[in-house]
């Protein structure tokens, strides 16, 4: 599966997805979770949803017609999103909140 995440003139692939607390949110329930996708290197080696850089996005949890449990990952308006870097083995935050509109489904294996 390939994410590709457009943040003005620069496009980031995903090395990688963080979504803490997704499995805590059970069928028909909706709550707020940290998100994250790795990009591996650069200026925005991590693109955040989180408290710090803006807002946390929204889940709504289910359960497709196989049985397996999906979850539909939602940025809310105004859809801020922050840009770490690794500083010293620290994660860094640039200190500006871009606007960067994020839908993904996830669905269980």
């Amino acid at each position: 599966r390939a994410v590709s995440v457009n943040i003005g003139t620069a496009t980031l692939n995903a090395a990688g997805l963080g979504a803490i607390g997704l499995w805590d949110i059970g069928a028909g329930n909706t709550g707020s979770i940290d998100f994250n996708i790795n990009t591996g290197s650069g200026s925005c080696a991590r693109l955040v949803y989180d408290a710090a850089t803006g807002a946390q996005v929204q889940v709504a949890a289910g359960v497709n017609g196989s049985g397996k449990r999906t979850w539909l990952i939602e940025s809310v308006t105004p859809h801020a999103a922050g840009c770490l870097h690794s500083v010293q083995n620290n994660w860094v935050w640039d200190g500006l909140a871009r606007a960067v509109p994020l839908r993904i489904t996830i669905t269980e294996r």
